[in-house]
């Protein structure tokens, strides 16, 4: 109980410094997405409470869609398996609909056992007004022995039509690993692999 009061304590600081933050200049219908440490500063006080399988990046937007999406997207061999954990936050409604605001993932293992390697992840999309949040368990079929992040190198734009990952995780059972990024030919160097995308869309 005391671990998850932290982290909502986490969320709710940083929610309270987007709000004080000015949202920065975008080009209309592009979500800007620029990696930042989730841990900086103050916060790295959280870090014992969400793992060091953690991650960020700022969003911001303007434009008419209606809403953040986020998804999660397992990789093996340098195949995709399947697409979960699925959820979204709408933005304000107004004439023209703007967001600034971050996305937190944490990824922690919760055991390893004959069946493979099982995570718990926890997903947030954070913004001036508040916050929302989801969880979800993840598990392999192999029993991992080391992991590390995949992150993004440099901000990108995303249009209204696309989807780009913005934050990973891989893992494997062997004993070393190559650092790789979110394009399909270094994916394959992974052997297991966990996207998490983002993408604007039109739903309410």
């Amino acid at each position: 109980m005391r671990a998850f009061l932290m982290v909502c304590s986490f969320l709710i600081s940083i929610s309270v410094l987007s709000s004080c933050t000015k949202s920065q200049e975008v080009e209309r219908d592009l979500l800007h997405v620029k990696p930042v440490n989730v841990f900086e500063g103050d916060a790295k006080k959280f870090q014992p409470f969400m793992g060091p399988m953690s991650g960020a990046v700022k969003l911001n937007y303007k434009g008419d869609q209606k809403s953040i999406r986020a998804t999660a997207e397992i990789w093996e061999n340098g195949v995709k398996k399947q697409t979960i954990g699925e959820f979204s936050t709408l933005l304000r409604s107004e004439e023209q609909r703007t967001f600034d605001g971050e996305f937190i993932v944490s990824m922690k293992e919760l055991d390893t056992d004959k069946e493979g390697t099982h995570y718990m992840a926890t997903v947030a999309i954070i913004h001036e007004d508040g916050s929302s949040s989801t969880q979800f368990r993840i598990d392999s079929p192999v029993k991992h022995t080391s992991k590390m992040p995949v992150t993004l190198g440099k901000p990108i734009d995303v249009p209204d039509n696309e989807e780009a990952a913005v934050w990973g995780m891989q893992a494997t059972n062997e004993n070393s690993m190559r650092t790789i990024d979110f394009t399909p030919e270094s994916l394959k160097n992974a052997k297991w692999v966990i996207l998490f995308k983002i993408n604007m869309s039109d739903d309410s």
